[in-house]
């Protein structure tokens, strides 16, 4: 299982961001990947991450 590295406040909220409004869907998609992985979630599909 695959999952982050611990994340920086400041790296929480560059991803937060990107996951909000970024305007390409596929940084989307990714950057919600990596904060649930963060979270402790797994990745149903094995390209998120």
């Amino acid at each position: 299982m695959k999952y982050v590295s611990p994340l920086s406040e400041v790296e929480l909220l560059t991803l937060k961001a990107m996951y909000k409004f970024h305007p390409l869907a596929q940084v989307r998609s990714r950057a919600h990947g990596i904060l649930l992985s963060h979270q402790g979630f797994r990745a149903v599909q094995h390209n998120l991450l």
